[in-house]
């Protein structure tokens, strides 16, 4: 069963050669030739057809090249490492020449400039928790949400810092333990943690979103064949997607008790030291210009983070209305490019004008 959903070329090749030799058999000469023919041109057509006109262009996975901290230290990235992410291609012109993109992991062991445990006086400190989302895959240093959310309030004339801690496949329970055991360390004034829908035990969406499932390595080479079966393949990914985030944020769903959980605890954390909490939901970048079919999952969030006194942020608000591939920082890899890390930036950067967070009084 699995030949026949994922096929090699060669495989393909065969068993395309026993279905002619078939029909060949069966066939007058004449008649085997000229199906042959039409085939041939047919295929041939239709392929170079698509090439020329871009249609159904294979979409190759990017290479991700993470360095990670040791194993006995869980909650950071190795210090002082290089961090690089390279694609196929470089579609948007944002990309290095060799289409990888290159940062940095400072000696504390988390992305961004290093800083000094305590901020210097009058400066408010932001420490932004996350997943993928928050340190910013395939973006630069200076595009990543923490970085775009410091300018965006630094341009308005607050003396502010917001500090990156966003850890790659990281949940809410992981990151809100690196809050207890890292990030508190650093004295901020104000945690963001910044939820994606997986944090309740859901799968990663690109599978989903920009992920060949059927005849996946024949369509590599054909964008005849890419053409002809994505657009039937996504409508029932797009379909599996959406049941499975819903199924994860039922009531008593194991994921999203734990997410709950976690953050009744940053609460209890920040509250303990006169921080201020709040949690920004990232939608996923999927059907933001037409109808998202998650908006009952985002209120179920807000609606939870309400009564328990904790703030909320919905980025959607800013990202709605947008044609969600113009997000993405390539077309295999749906996390959030610059221009949607911008958009979050400036929802984030109103919600602190509006509230008007401030440092906290020294101990």
């Amino acid at each position: 069963m699995e030949h026949l959903l994922d096929p090699s070329p060669a495989e393909f090749g065969l068993a395309l050669a026993s279905l002619l030799a078939v029909l060949g058999w069966r066939m007058k000469r004449g008649n085997f030739l000229a199906l042959l023919i039409g085939l041939g041109v047919a295929v041939g057509g239709g392929e170079l057809m698509a090439r020329a006109l871009d249609i159904g262009i294979p979409v190759s996975p990017p290479t991700w090249e993470e360095h990670y901290a040791e194993p006995a230290e869980p909650w950071a990235y190795r210090p002082s490492s290089p961090l690089r992410y390279r694609y196929a291609d470089n579609p948007r012109g944002y990309f290095d020449p060799d289409n990888s993109v290159r940062s940095s992991i400072n000696a504390e062991g988390f992305r961004g400039p290093l800083v000094a445990r305590h901020p210097p006086k009058g400066v408010t400190r932001i420490a932004v928790l996350g997943d993928s989302f928050t340190l910013g895959i395939g973006v630069r240093d200076a595009d990543t949400l923490p970085a775009q959310l410091q300018k965006r309030i630094s341009d308005g004339g607050r003396m502010v810092e917001v500090l990156n801690f966003g850890i790659s496949g990281s949940d809410t329970a992981r990151q809100v333990e690196l809050l207890e055991k890292r990030v508190l360390d650093f004295n901020p004034d104000v945690v963001l943690i910044v939820l994606f829908l997986n944090d309740a035990e859901r799968a990663y969406t690109i599978p989903y979103l920009s992920r060949a499932a059927f005849w996946k390595r024949l369509r590599t080479h054909s964008h005849l064949l890419n053409a002809l079966i994505r657009d039937v393949e996504r409508a029932r990914l797009h379909r599996r997607m959406v049941d499975h985030y819903r199924e994860g944020y039922r009531d008593e769903a194991p994921g999203w008790l734990n997410v709950r959980d976690a953050l009744l605890h940053a609460h209890a954390l920040t509250q303990a030291r006169g921080m201020q909490l709040a949690i920004a939901i990232y939608p996923i970048l999927v059907d933001l210009d037409t109808e998202y079919p998650f908006a009952d999952i985002h209120r179920t969030i807000r609606t939870f983070a309400n009564q328990a006194g904790i703030a909320s942020i919905d980025l959607l608000d800013g990202l709605r209305g947008r044609r969600a591939g113009d997000l993405w920082v390539h077309p295999s890899d749906q996390h959030p490019n610059e221009v949607a890390q911008g958009i979050a930036a400036d929802v984030l950067a109103k919600h602190f004008d509006g509230n008007r967070f401030k440092a906290r009084s020294p101990d």
